[in-house]
């Protein structure tokens, strides 16, 4: 009991880090671009790192927003079949559904792996100091963080079934 609340309290931890995270990124995003624009329109200055600068934090709030979206139960569903089944077969169908995104996202961090080992050889053109693979680590983060959530939801789907 006391190595589960540990879990659950680790649990929150990391969702309480990776909100921050995402807000600090959007604040990033939104503060580069609209110095960039007044800096550029005012003063015809432009500056040379800010549009992949914005990229980067663009791209690192969308992937960390859709485990967010995940975890509170925010992401789009086509539920068109689903809600005309019974509910033990809801259960169901959500688990299998659940197990498949599972085997999808192992690839898809086997895939993540490889794309940023590819990306570190290269650099940023207005940013020579950072590589590529900042872009794609967020793939990284985001299929560990997600795998995670989804692993959660497959275990407490296969309990609710089994004691059903």
């Amino acid at each position: 009991m006391k190595f589960k609340s540990s879990l659950i309290k680790l649990k929150l931890l990391v969702d309480r880090i990776e909100e921050v995270f995402a807000i600090i990124m959007f604040s990033l995003l939104a503060g580069i671009i609209i110095i960039s624009v007044f800096l550029r329109y005012l003063f015809n200055f432009s500056i040379p790192w800010s549009q992949d600068s914005a990229i980067i934090a663009f791209i690192w709030v969308s992937m960390i927003g859709a485990d967010i979206a995940f975890r509170k139960k925010r992401m789009i569903k086509v539920e068109t079949v689903y809600n005309y089944l019974p509910k033990k077969m809801r259960k169901i169908a959500s688990l299998c559904i659940c197990i498949i995104v599972l085997v999808f996202l192992t690839f898809l961090f086997k895939s993540s792996i490889e794309l940023v080992q590819l990306n570190s050889i290269m650099s940023i053109a207005s940013m020579p100091m950072i590589s590529w693979s900042s872009f794609s680590l967020s793939l990284v983060v985001t299929t560990i963080l997600l795998f995670i959530n989804y692993l959660l939801e497959t275990v407490n789907l296969f309990l609710k079934i089994r004691d059903n």
